[in-house]
């Protein structure tokens, strides 16, 4: 069926897979650094197997079978252990192994306090993706589509294991890749003494290089789970947006990716300077004040140490050196970036559960909340959103300066250099989190993520109150067909109706709603996007 695959489907098949396996192992033994080699062993039927079989660069790997027509491959390591002295450092090529590793189960959770993505995790071996592979004439033939997903989190929680991907890979052809990183302190600590370890002085970095070191992973082995390495979409939501957009900006990441898929994201790094004092701070909270012994001091402390220590850890890499050398935001502004087909989009509601005004809202709260956050502009701002109930003007007041417009800077920075696609995801019936009486939620941050995949908390557990209902299902369907074409042809779907590309000037937008999804011209308009952006109160990090 697929290269390099078997499985078994009764004890009947036992003899045969185990000489299968044999001949595996005795070839990855054999075989060179670098090289990839393919069963010719024939492969039984999709609906005879059960425990798909695949080798790559580091050995053989024993998933299993998601559904009859995807097959599931966990914690696949992309990198070494990034442990002991190899934390805070870049990461390195993962160990080969012999024998068949079990790659039934998801990837751990990097380490991360508790949060609304899930539990606890002290993780600090967490360099592994989990591969979700159609079973389609183009997988098969190692030709298919592969899609690149970083999560979402602010760079300080999330992981991969919350998107379950079966429906998306099965309904669009896509191989579906979900990668971990190095998050906070462990992923983006700026430190003197770490920056006196690099050749280029730099520190702060780790976990983009993660990022990056998956992406090398996947062009060296996306073929062994039947992906094409030449057509690989890189995406993310949120923290994992922002990545995307860095991406299209670090030399090193050139020719690793054809596509890429920003949702709710930014442009955004951090400077150095400033950085490396908080990162000088939170070492002498851990008790590694001492700027020539920091390092070392700061390796030897438990992970749990670490994550406890006051204070926000950070979510951002510095800006500098050879990995990203410029700061996003002025990459793009001077045409250096990679230019590939972008689909750039965000939530209609996005903040709206975030305000931080009492519920049941009034129009007096509302004045005293909007007079406090924008004392010079006050008045402008509650005549711009007057007529909108106080509950839901507050929610739009919160999103379009931030999120929402944030994303149209994107779109119109991109647009006159490399085709570029708008959506905005306006389901106000999406399922929430919560429930608050006389207040709707809406389409607020993350609320897509449940119609492209199976959105859960890092521990599987129910991410949303309900599942999707069946005209909901119908839209997710729809967007899953979209974002399939996209991940495959750098397009949207064109059976689903006109979605023009993104012009500055002449912006239409893809609106995803009920009952019906359609191009609008009113997206600037409708958020005041302008306005916002004329007093330079657009949140541009």
């Amino acid at each position: 069926m697929f290269p390099a695959c078997t499985r078994t489907a009764s004890r009947s098949l036992a003899g045969a897979v185990l000489a299968v396996v044999a001949v595996l192992v005795a070839t990855t033994a054999a075989a060179p650094p670098g090289s990839t080699h393919a069963l010719s062993a024939p492969a039984p039927s999709a609906a005879a197997q059960s425990s798909p079989v695949v080798r790559d660069q580091q050995g053989v790997l024993r998933g299993t079978a998601a559904t009859p027509r995807v097959d599931f491959f966990g914690r696949v390591p992309y990198a070494a252990p990034p442990v002991g002295s190899l934390r805070w450092k870049a990461p390195q090529r993962a160990a080969s192994w012999r024998g068949v590793r079990d790659a039934s189960t998801p990837s751990p959770v990097c380490a991360q306090t508790e949060n609304s993505n899930g539990p606890r995790s002290e993780a600090e071996d967490c360099l592994y993706l989990d591969v979700w592979r159609p079973d389609t004439p183009a997988a098969r033939a190692g030709r298919a589509p592969v899609l690149y997903w970083i999560f979402g989190g602010g760079g300080i929680n999330g992981s991969g294991s919350q998107y379950q991907a079966a429906d998306l890979a099965a309904e669009t052809g896509s191989v579906v890749v979900t990668v971990n990183h190095r998050l906070g302190w462990l992923g983006f600590l700026a430190l003197p003494a770490l920056g006196r370890e690099a050749a280029d002085g730099m520190s702060g970095q780790y976990g983009l290089m993660d990022q990056i070191a998956g992406l090398r992973w996947l062009r060296a082995n996306a073929r062994a789970f039947g992906g094409d390495p030449g057509q690989v979409t890189v995406a993310g939501q949120s923290a994992g947006g922002r990545a995307v957009c860095r991406l299209l900006t670090v030399p090193s990441a050139r020719g690793l990716f054809a596509r890429a898929i920003i949702e709710s994201g930014a442009c955004d790094a951090q400077p150095l300077g400033p950085a490396q004092e908080t990162g000088t701070a939170f070492a002498a909270s851990a008790g590694c004040a001492d700027p020539a012994t920091a390092a070392r001091c700061l390796r030897g402390k438990s992970v749990g140490t670490l994550l406890d220590q006051p204070g926000g850890p950070p979510g951002t890499p510095t800006v500098g050196g050879a990995l990203l050398p410029l700061d996003p935001r002025q990459a793009i502004a001077e045409g250096r970036f990679t230019h590939v087909p972008v689909l750039v989009g965000n939530t209609h509601d996005e903040n709206r559960p975030y305000p931080g005004i009492a519920q049941p809202a009034t129009q007096d709260t509302l004045t005293a909340w909007v007079r406090r956050g924008y004392p010079q502009q006050a008045d402008e701002i509650l005549s711009l959103y007057a007529g909108m109930a106080p509950a839901d003007a507050a929610g739009a007041i919160a999103s379009d300066p931030d999120r929402v417009c944030r994303a149209w800077t994107i779109e119109n920075a991109l647009a006159p250099q490399t085709r570029t696609y708008a959506y905005e995801f306006a389901d106000s019936t999406a399922p929430a989190e919560a429930v608050t009486p006389g207040f709707a939620w809406g389409a607020y941050h993350t609320t897509e993520l449940e119609y492209l995949f199976t959105f859960t908390r890092s521990d599987g557990s129910q991410k949303f109150l309900t599942g999707l209902n069946p005209a909901q299902e119908r839209l997710a369907r729809a967007m899953r067909a979209q974002w399939g074409a996209f991940i495959a042809t750098g397009r949207p779907d064109p059976r689903q109706g006109p979605w023009p590309a993104y012009r500055p000037g002449h912006p239409e937008t893809m609106q995803f709603r009920l009952p019906r999804s359609g191009p609008t011209a009113g997206f600037t308009a409708d958020h005041h996007c302008d306005f916002w952006n004329a007093h330079g109160l657009i949140h541009l990090q």
